[in-house]
Order: structure tokens, then C-alpha cells, then sequence
């Protein structure tokens, strides 16, 4: 017999069992602007229960986003992950994101590429000004301030910090400073998937 169980990668409605109280639960409270964490050991299916329930979402009126924070290092790689997480589930032509980057992240430096399909991918740079001073406030507000000009929900799902988070200035660990400034900044409208 094989095992009905895939590992490795974000999977499908088939892939799950019994699942479906907890698919309608997350679907609920994510229209309904509650912030939630979805918690167990990794690989047991958080991700793609949590995905999954973004895509049950209503089309109009709702966009969501999924952040994969686990390869970020810093606070400079989780700004620039999330400024592409957000482009890239609102605008899917080239100049499109190029508006949407220049209004919403004016401190960072948008880089268009395309991908083997021919598809636009966008990846940012923190332009070379204090980078003392990242952008990280405009990058956390840029949910709602998008919401509010676009007249949608923007559901931000995203994946655990990974544990090496470490800022360069203090060298001291900024997972939790960091943590704690987005949950404070994306108080409705956001899921994370946190990996124990």
C-alpha cells in the first residue's frame, strides 16, 4: 500500500482528511479580519491548511497573501520578502508592479525579472540611503494602505520567522522585536503559520 501522505511541499484538497471543520474555521475568521496562529511540529500540513483556506476565500472584496518568512535572516530580507509577497498577489503584468512598488514602497528599489513561463517576478533592494534605518514601517503599513485605496480585505498569511533572525547593528536577536512589530501592525487581516 502506499502512504496517502506527501511530503515537502505545499499540497492540495486531496491530499487532506477529516480536515474540514478546520478549513471552514480558518476561512471564517480570516473573512471576518481575526488574527490567527496556527501551531503544531513541522510538516504536518500547516501551510498548505492554511493556503488552502485562502484560496476557499470570496474573490471580490478579499486578496490574500502568503509571506514565506523561513529563508529570511534579517529584518532587511523580511522586508524585502513581504514588499514581494504583497506585489505579486495584487499585479501580475510588469508595469502594474512597477506602479504598485512606487506608490506603496518608496525606500525600497524594485528589480522586474521574468520567469522560464515568461511571466513578470518582481524582487526588491533597500535603496542606498541610512540603512540604519530600514524601511520596515512602510512595508508592515503597506497592507492596510492598500486595502483602503484597492476597497478589498488583504488576508496576510505567512510562514514562521526562521530561528536566525539576528539584526546587524546590535548583533542581538531581532526575531522577536520584529515579530512583535508586525503582529502590532497587522492586528486584523493576517494568519501565520508558526512551526514548533
Amino acid at each position: 500500500m502506499l502512504n496517502p501522505f506527501r511530503y515537502g511541499g505545499v499540497v492540495g484538497r486531496d491530499a487532506f482528511c477529516n480536515r474540514s471543520t478546520e478549513l471552514r474555521d480558518l476561512a471564517r475568521a480570516m473573512q471576518q479580519g481575526e488574527r490567527l496562529f496556527v501551531y503544531s511540529e513541522r510538516r504536518l500540513g500547516k501551510t498548505s491548511l492554511v493556503r488552502l483556506a485562502m484560496e476557499e476565500l470570496p474573490k471580490a472584496g478579499h486578496v490574500p497573501v502568503y509571506v514565506d518568512l523561513w529563508p529570511t535572516d534579517g529584518e532587511e530580507s523580511f522586508i524585502t520578502v513581504t514588499a514581494k509577497a504583497l506585489t505579486e498577489a495584487f499585479e501580475t503584468s510588469a508595469e502594474r508592479m512597477l506602479q504598485l512598488a512606487g506608490s506603496f514602497f518608496k525606500r525600497l528599489l524594485p528589480v522586474l525579472t521574468v520567469d522560464d513561463q515568461g511571466h513578470p517576478q518582481v524582487r526588491f533592494e533597500v535603496r542606498e540611503m541610512k540603512r540604519e534605518s530600514l524601511p520596515l514601517e512602510e512595508v508592515l503599513l503597506a497592507p492596510a494602505r492598500i486595502a483602503e485605496k484597492r476597497k478589498c480585505r488583504v488576508i496576510v498569511s505567512s510562514t514562521s520567522f526562521n530561528g536566525s533572525l539576528n539584526t546587524r547593528a546590535t548583533g542581538s536577536s531581532a526575531r522577536y522585536a520584529v515579530q512583535s512589530r508586525v503582529r502590532a501592525k497587522w492586528r486584523t487581516s493576517s494568519s501565520e503559520v508558526e512551526n514548533t
